[in-house]
């Protein structure tokens, strides 16, 4: 049987959308873990508020990270500032109960042709050391594609 949930929109306060995905019925919520709203400095703060309200959906939370999150960026010191930004919200997921977790492959626009590997290596390498972390943590991670697409894979 099919299960339906929602992500909360990170643009308004998270304990209203959290209500109203609950008041639309659906199963499970999605915490969008990105500012402003879902900074995890926001939601750790109103942790305990946020998991009352949680225990009313009849499935497990799931976790969304922002789909912006460069961990393909072949600037080396940029990309492992993300790689501790994902394992801060993984972090902030776990205690919400959250245990899986998406990331985008946020690769668009990046290079082309045989240069593009680059950045897939990149990604590959981000993903693996996030995962390690992750299971430290016991929280899976899944890989989601990014909303748009600007570019053409060569």
């Amino acid at each position: 049987m099919p299960s339906y949930g929602l992500l909360t929109n990170p643009s308004i306060d998270i304990l209203s959308e959290i209500n109203i995905i609950y008041d639309l019925n659906f199963d499970y919520v999605e915490i969008g873990i990105e500012g402003p709203e879902g900074n995890p400095d926001i939601i750790n703060k109103r942790r305990d508020e946020i998991l009352k309200l949680l225990d009313q959906f009849k499935q497990k939370p799931i976790g969304h990270t922002a789909y912006w999150i460069d961990l393909a960026s072949d600037y080396d010191y940029i990309r492992h500032a993300w790689i501790l930004e994902a394992i801060r919200e993984i972090k902030t997921a776990r205690k919400l109960g959250i245990n899986l977790i998406n990331f985008h492959a946020n690769i668009n626009g990046k290079f082309y042709g045989e240069k593009r590997k680059i950045v897939l290596d990149n990604l590959v390498k981000s993903l693996r050391e996030i995962v390690s972390q992750a299971k430290k943590y016991k929280v899976d991670v899944m890989l989601e594609n990014v909303p748009f697409s600007n570019g053409i894979i060569k």
